[in-house]
């Protein structure tokens, strides 16, 4: 997962529960808790344990935004490719020759793809040789 992406999702400097990231970036749970805490451990954000809560840090929203957010309309995702096939994504043809299922995060801003994130699916239990 891109870390990034938690922090596009919480550009605004507001608090936000890991409930509403994890439903609007449509990822597991899990995921955004270890994001949010790898993000507070490099002091990106802050983030709250107990209440479960993340805000961006004052200095990070101080950055020159062009580095980490896009502006415009944005939407990202997920998408699970299974082992040795294929999927389309805004006229992109994306296809998988690692032997696993990955998994693709995407980024798209006004209509556009403009950023991609690769990483190997879970994979399944391999099954005896006939």
């Amino acid at each position: 997962m891109s870390q990034r992406f938690l922090l596009y999702a919480i550009d605004d400097g507001d608090w936000h529960t890991v409930t509403e990231i994890a439903e609007e970036l449509e990822w597991p749970m899990q995921e955004i808790v270890e994001a949010a805490k790898y993000l507070a451990q490099g002091r990106f954000i802050h983030y709250d344990e107990q209440t479960e809560k993340v805000k961006l840090q004052p200095w990070v929203r101080k950055y020159p935004r062009g580095e980490w957010i896009k502006p415009g309309k944005r939407s990202t995702g997920t998408i699970s490719i299974p082992a040795d096939g294929s999927v389309t994504l805004q006229e992109t043809l994306i296809q998988n020759g690692l032997g696993v299922e990955a998994e693709v995060y995407f980024m798209v801003v006004d209509d556009k793809l403009v950023e991609l994130l690769i990483t190997k699916g879970r994979q399944a239990p391999s099954q005896p040789p006939c």
